[in-house]
């Protein structure tokens, strides 16, 4: 069904490609037809929709039918774009976040519809091979939001820094579950319980559930850690605090959620983050950490025990201060999970493991990234190897800081540039039911080890921190020593092979005449 905003770009185009036909301007038209120009220019860009006697004046003028100009058919080759703008993605597509609205996307398309809509089938088509479902449009972009804003809102800095100071009144002390919760408790009534497994048919991802109502509630699974429970109701304060339309909580939670709603999860998450490990202490706590003139993983399990103790939120938060109070802008940060061994035979389990799960990257698209190839992730980047000791040593407990999980910090030079990253990764394993039983994880920052990184980061030349050559992916590297690779490097070897190809055929027929053949 064609909306009114849709019929008004199609008799836009309809009446600019006939004008077009019959050669005249604006100004010809509008003698013609006894209608302005500004009001005809209007029309074509979408933004009025005249009435019937306008159009019968407008018909005589180009010497069509009334039916040819109001009608809804349109040409073949812009089919592509009225799908497009009768689709439910253009619908719910936020334009004004990221400062356009309909109008100037009309603008846009009018101007030279047919390209454009050759455009969006080309886009269309794209999603289609790489099956992208709906809402990975929402979160892509979501992704390229938050990349727009440096992963950066200082509003909820200042807010999440108000609320800290009411939850903790005169106290000097870290947040913890119990005042968070008797918080909620007096600020909007929220109850909390903590249930047992087989009281609900299946739990969501997370453990715990939000129920909305006069009298919201609060379920948490029995096992669910300290941590998460700790950072689910920061993030709940964050909703009252922000005064952000609560979202689908059980579509979001199942990775179905409209942009909006993963904004304002987006909103929720970086005000727990503020409220958790405030800024000033957190950028203190940062700079003493690279002063140190050695690396020590000790120091920095340390700073991560300051903190939530959750790993994610660590790696995050320092996507956050790094660009803003560090000036470090050239970052990318990843998180990489697994898929379910259940799921896999053996063979496919090796081969198939790892794949991206949340990325961001600023300044320009850093790699590793996200690739629905199926091609195998470079085994080299700390991602992969990090993840990997987690799991074939056994869930080994850090003593000193009561860390569960491998940590690794890696110098990874791009093959074949100059392109070097300092990368921290730390792995571990989703808590479920008391124990690591959920899919193992790991998160990443990778940071471009330039001028700037290295006046900051007193210790990036530390001998004991390890340097590797890394590649994108096993497909495609020329490292030929590689013993972490998963499979050999066929599409390389193709490409090399056609190249190798055109050039002898290229070289033959340049230093061949005909006459010889």
């Amino acid at each position: 069904m064609k909306t009114p905003e849709l019929l008004k770009f199609l008799l836009g185009l309809k009446l600019r490609k006939l004008r077009f036909e019959k050669g005249l301007s604006l100004q010809a038209l509008s003698q013609l037809s006894g209608l302005s120009s500004s009001y005809l220019n209007e029309i074509e860009k979408g933004k009025k929709y005249p009435k019937v006697d306008k159009l019968i004046l407008l018909a005589k003028s180009l010497k069509i039918r009334l039916e040819d100009l109001k009608g809804g058919a349109v040409d073949k080759s812009i089919v592509p774009l009225t799908d497009f703008l009768s689709s439910d993605f253009f619908k719910t597509f936020p334009l004004e976040t990221f400062g356009m609205n309909r109008g100037d996307l009309f603008d846009l398309m009018s101007n030279k519809p047919e390209k454009f809509a050759s455009l969006i089938a080309t886009f269309v088509g794209l999603a289609r091979h790489y099956e992208m479902e709906p809402q990975e449009f929402s979160k892509l972009a979501l992704r390229s939001y938050r990349e727009s804003k440096e992963h950066h809102f200082p509003d909820i800095e200042e807010t999440a820094l108000e609320f800290r100071k009411k939850v903790l009144g005169r106290q000097n002390r870290p947040l913890d579950e119990k005042l968070l919760a008797d918080f909620l408790k007096n600020y909007i009534n929220v109850s909390i319980y903590t249930l047992k497994a087989n009281k609900l048919p299946v739990w969501p991802p997370g453990d715990a559930i939000y129920l909305d109502g006069k009298k919201p509630k609060i379920l948490f699974h029995e096992d669910l850690d300290r941590s998460s429970r700790l950072f689910f109701l920061s993030k709940e304060l964050g909703k009252v605090a922000l005064g952000l339309k609560r979202e689908s909580f059980i579509d979001l939670a199942y990775d179905t959620g409209t942009f909006v709603e993963r904004k304002n999860d987006l909103m929720n998450y970086a005000f727990a983050c503020a409220l958790l490990w405030p800024r000033d202490q957190f950028e203190k706590s940062l700079r003493e950490f690279l002063a140190e003139k050695v690396f020590s993983e000790k120091k920095l399990l340390s700073f991560l025990g300051e903190g939530p103790f959750l790993p994610e939120i660590f790696i995050q938060r320092m996507t956050q201060v790094f660009p803003q109070m560090l000036g470090i802008k050239k970052l990318f940060y990843l998180k990489f999970d697994t898929y379910e061994k259940t799921s896999f035979n053996k063979k496919n389990c090796a081969e198939n493991l790892f794949y991206v799960t949340d990325e961001l990257h600023l300044s320009h698209h850093h790699f590793p990234h996200e690739n629905r190839m199926g091609q195998h992730y470079c085994r080299r980047w700390s991602s992969l190897n990090t993840l990997k000791e987690w799991m074939d040593e056994g869930r080994p407990c850090r003593p000193e800081t009561g860390y569960y999980g491998s940590l690794k910090v890696q110098k990874s030079r791009l093959v074949g540039t100059s392109e070097t990253y300092f990368c921290v990764t730390l792995a571990t394993q989703e808590m479920k039911r008391g124990d690591f039983k959920g899919n193992p994880y790991s998160v990443t920052l990778g940071l471009s080890l330039d001028d700037e990184l290295k006046e900051i980061m007193k210790f990036w030349d530390d001998p004991s921190i390890p340097e590797k050559i890394v590649g994108k992916t096993c497909e495609t590297c020329p490292v030929n020593d590689c013993l972490e690779r998963a499979v050999p490097a066929s599409l390389l070897k193709r490409k090399e092979k056609k190249d190798q190809e055109r050039d002898v055929l290229k070289a033959f027929l340049k230093n061949t005449s005909f006459k010889t053949l």
